[in-house]
C-alpha cells in the first residue's frame, strides 16, 4: 500500500527531471542560435510546453532545427524531447 502512495510524486519527480534535462537541450542546440537569429523564440522553462507542438513540427517532421552541421541533435536528445513532447501532449 506505501508503494502505491509513493508512485505518483516519483513520476512527478521524473517528469520535472526529464523536462529540466530537455530545456538543457534546448538551451545549448536551440537557443544558441534563437538568441540572436531568431529572439522571440527564445526557450525558457515558462514557455517551452506551449511550444512542444511547434518543435515537434520543426524537429522531427519538417528537419529544419537545430541548423548548422555542427549542432545535431543525439540519438539520446531525441529520444528525450520526443518523450517530453508525448508528456505534453498528453497532460
Amino acid at each position: 500500500m506505501k508503494l502505491l502512495l509513493l508512485l505518483p510524486a516519483f513520476f512527478s519527480m521524473n517528469a520535472d527531471t526529464d523536462k529540466k534535462a530537455v530545456l538543457q537541450v534546448l538551451e545549448t542546440k536551440c537557443n544558441y542560435c534563437h538568441r540572436v537569429a531568431n529572439p522571440y523564440r527564445v526557450f525558457n522553462k515558462k514557455n517551452m510546453d506551449t511550444n512542444a507542438a511547434d518543435i515537434y513540427q520543426q524537429v522531427f517532421v519538417k528537419k529544419r532545427m537545430p541548423m548548422g552541421e555542427g549542432n545535431p541533435l543525439s540519438e539520446q536528445e531525441q529520444t528525450m524531447i520526443k518523450s517530453w513532447i508525448t508528456t505534453v501532449r498528453n497532460n
